[in-house]
């Protein structure tokens, strides 16, 4: 038994898959999701995908509208498998929730006499995006796509004493 990915944002659609051959030929059957600390637990119906040579089945849920999960939660699917060849057997997988955008810190904006450097740090990595203009909103974005931890802009031909209004964003590889 497996779940597709070790990593889920809060809002994603899981699928689980389980192979086991004394189950050829039988009838779609439940297995239970959980997601804790939160506690949220649902049965998943999967059914046969009719593999040939391979018994499997396949079933899924949409986190947040199935399951309703918290940032930091792992999931768990549980599988109870009735006859391993040695016995019955409790199977699980399990993935962890990764619900929450970078923490962005230690903003800075310095000035010299024709430019400005922005920058901050994020306790995980992720994009540089600063959003800035003379007025607000502001309305010029410069973004850096890569991830990292320590970002920092800056951008030339700001005339001394320029009011600049700016904002500071930042994804993560999950697009929190």
């Amino acid at each position: 038994m497996l779940l597709d990915k070790t990593l889920y944002r809060c809002d994603s659609p899981v699928t689980i898959k389980v192979f086991d051959d004394d189950l050829d030929g039988y009838l779609p059957f439940d297995v239970t999701l959980t997601a804790s600390p939160s506690g949220g637990s649902i049965p998943v119906r999967v059914a046969s995908v009719g593999a040939a040579g391979v018994v499997q089945f396949q079933g899924g849920a949409v986190l947040g509208t199935d399951l309703v999960a918290a940032h930091g939660d792992t999931l768990t699917v549980t599988y109870d498998d009735a006859d391993t060849g040695a016995g019955p057997a409790v199977k699980t997988d399990t993935a962890v929730l990764d619900c929450a955008g970078p923490a962005i810190g230690d903003v800075q904006a310095v000035a010299t006499e024709a430019s400005v450097t922005f920058s901050f740090t994020t306790d995980e990595p992720g994009t540089t995006v600063v959003v800035w203009g003379f007025g607000t909103p502001p309305t010029n974005i410069v973004s850096d796509d890569g991830l990292a931890t320590d970002h920092a802009v800056t951008i030339d031909g700001v005339s001394p004493c320029t009011e600049i209004f700016y904002e500071i964003r930042s994804t993560d590889v999950h697009g929190n």
